[in-house]
Formats: structure tokens, sequence, C-alpha cells
């Protein structure tokens, strides 16, 4: 029976879960704009007054109605009536008087007026909302509360605290906007939404069938079940997501892929191919969110990919067969490869004893093997089990989980 893993929608399989959570919190690692302590206090009561006027007025859902009048008048706001247009205009009423009263909420905060943008951004970027939207807006609202409140209460003190409050939401969602408009952080954030609209097996099986149809003597590449290659190239895309932006570890899990696909008999000109397929996937799962920069930001990323994979399959093309062939001479001889064992082990303990102890945990120490009767036979079992062969041995448990 297949686990809840070959099922679910989200995530990207082990991995990708950790890339389903990066995306939605890849821009809370951003700062807040700074500001003066004083002018929170002092603004902020302003705006909470002020709000609480609007609501004595005309209540929550019609001031709503006002800002949609507002925007979809003849001499409105143009640039965000494309945003609304379609949307029933009751529930885009209450969404504005949401968003105001969320502000209010914060008027005195302006940090965690900054985490609460932080959890409203993905959102909004998906639906390609830009910083000049939020000025926009803003322009609205003070002439919506000019209209309802009269120059007699929303004086211009009222104004100046509005503009100010407003004006950090507008310097919060700019630097939300410039941290998520990274190459890597919008990789994550198509990878999460291709990872909701389909399951990882589909996802896998789609790339593997693309491929196929591009290159059709690939196939005799990959003789696993098609369901677990689906998984297991799934959770590959999603450590190459999870390292967009920090090259050097993606460097080394790009380098251990390559390796792997050298033994499978992977030539250099396949790895665009895979590209093709797998951007052309993404951009399908992803679906009407896809955009030109998303597209950029795959096509930086394979290209990163591909040049150090082509490299690494390059490499095992030129060296393999030669260390292949020197060590099938040293297994000929005998003792040949206990003492190469031996003296490997012998070096790492000296310098890394740690890991030789993960490496050989029979012998816990240098002095380990090389003491006299049980310990010395541990000792040299262990170091004759320990050859080249192992030396692969943590780095290929480490990559079980890729292609």
């Amino acid at each position: 029976m297949p686990s809840k893993r070959h099922l679910r929608k989200g995530g990207g399989g082990i991995i990708g879960n950790t890339v389903a959570k990066r995306a939605r919190r890849f821009i809370s690692k951003t700062n807040p704009p700074t500001y003066e302590k004083e002018d929170a206090d002092k603004y902020g009561v302003l705006v909470t007054n002020t709000w609480a006027k609007v609501l004595d007025l005309t209540g929550y859902l019609d001031f709503g109605r006002i800002i949609y009048d507002e925007i979809f008048e003849e001499d409105g706001a143009p640039d965000l009536q494309a945003f609304f247009e379609e949307r029933d205009p009751d529930q885009t009423a209450a969404l504005f008087a949401n968003m105001v009263e969320s502000i209010v909420s914060f008027a005195s905060d302006p940090v965690g007026l900054h985490q609460r943008l932080e959890e409203l951004a993905q959102t909004h970027m998906k639906n390609s909302v830009m910083p000049i939207h939020f000025i926009t807006f803003g322009h609205v609202l003070l002439r919506t509360l000019l209209s309802v409140l009269g120059e007699h209460i929303f004086t211009k003190e009222a104004e100046e605290a509005w503009q100010w409050v407003w004006g950090m939401s507008n310097k919060s969602y700019a630097v939300l906007h410039n941290a998520a408009s990274s190459s890597g952080s919008l990789v994550a954030i198509s990878w999460d939404i291709a990872c909701e609209n389909c399951t990882e097996e589909e996802i896998g099986q789609t790339i593997y069938s693309k491929m196929f149809q591009l290159a059709p003597h690939m196939r005799s590449l990959f003789s696993k079940p098609k369901e677990v290659m689906a998984l297991k190239l799934t959770d590959m895309v999603s450590v190459l997501v999870s390292f967009a932006d920090d090259r050097k570890k993606m460097e080394e899990e790009v380098s251990a892929l390559g390796m792997r696909h050298v033994k499978v008999g992977m030539k250099p000109a396949h790895v665009p191919m895979m590209g093709q397929a797998l951007l052309e996937t993404v951009a399908a799962a992803v679906g009407p969110d896809w955009n030109p920069e998303m597209e950029k930001g795959w096509q930086e990323l394979w290209q990163t990919t591909a040049d150090m994979m082509m490299r690494t399959v390059e490499l095992g093309q030129l060296h393999g067969p030669v260390i292949e062939n020197l060590w099938a001479n040293v297994k000929k001889k005998a003792n040949a490869q206990e003492k190469i064992g031996k003296g490997i082990f012998s070096a790492l303990s000296q310098t890394d004893p740690h890991l030789a102890n993960l490496l050989c945990p029979t012998a816990r120490t240098p002095s380990t093997w090389m003491g006299g009767g049980h310990r010395r036979a541990d000792g040299r079992r262990c170091s004759a089990e320990w050859s080249i062969n192992d030396v692969a041995r943590p780095r290929k448990m480490s990559m079980e989980a890729g292609l």
C-alpha cells in the first residue's frame, strides 16, 4: 500500500516539506524599517481614535464599500481596478475593511506590522501586487477617510498620522518585495505552488515523461519502478530549491548527484534535456501564477546545476575507468586491500578521529586497532573491511533520498 507520502500534495517529499516551509518564511529574514518610538506612540493613538470614529459613522463593511466605490470611480485608481474587477463587490469591500483594520491594530507597533505583512506577502506577490500599488491604495484610503469624516474630524494632524502609519506599511512591503524578488525566493515560491497544485509523484512522472519524449534512449538509464523514480526525482528538485541561494552547498549536492549519474551511464548531453523537462513541468504545475521572473529564476538555477553536473559527469568519464582498473588490480593481490585500508584508517584516525569512528565504529580510537589481543583483531577486521570502496559509504547513505 502506498504511504501518505506518495499521495499528499504540497511539500515535495521529505526534504520538500522543509522547502514548503522555507517558501512560506523566505521573507521573514528581513528587518522592519527603522522608526522613532515616539512617532509610533503619537501617530498610533491618532490613527486608532480616528478609526473608532469611522466605525461609529459608517460601520465596518460600509467603509469597505466606500473604498471600493472610490477605486472604481472614473478618476479613481485604474491600476488597482484590474485586481478587483472580477471579484464580488461585497467580498472585496470586506477585504478592504479587514486590511485597514489590520493596519490600525499595529498602528503603534511597526515591527508587528512588518511581521503581519510577512504573513500576507506571499499571497500579495502571487497576485503581482507591487509596492506602487500599496502607495496608490494609501491615496485612496486618505481620500475615503476625508470623505467620511470631513475636515473637522479628519484634521491635518490625523491625516499626518495616517500617512505615517501607511508609509510604514509601504516601506515594509517594499523591503519584503525586494527580498522576494531574488531568484532563489522566486524559485522557492513557485516550487511551493507547484507542490500545492500537484502530488510529488505527478510532478516526478511528468518530468520523466517529458524527458523521455525529448530523448527516448534515456529510458535505459532508469531501471527502477517509475513511482520510485518519480519520488526520488522530486526529492532531488527539492534539494536544489533548498540550496538555490547557497552555492557552496549546492555544489556539494550536485557533485554527489553527478557521481551517481556517471554510474548509470549519463552523458553531458543528457543534462540540458533534464532541465527542459523540469522547467516545462514546473511551469505547468504552477499554472496561472507562473511569470517571467519565476521562469528566469528556474533557468538560472538549472544552468548552475547543469554546469556543475556536467563537470562532474565529464570528470567521472575521464577518471572513473582509470580508478576502477586500478582497484581491480589491487584486489587481485593478496592482502593489498587490507594494507591500503589500514593505512588510510591510520592516517584518518590521526587527522579526524570522529570521521574515522563513523567509518569504522569497531575501532573507537587510533590506538584500538594498534593494540594487542581482542582489540588488535577488531582493528584488523575493521581495516580489512574498510577500503576505498567504503570511502563513499557515508555520502552514499546521505544520498539515498536523491535521484
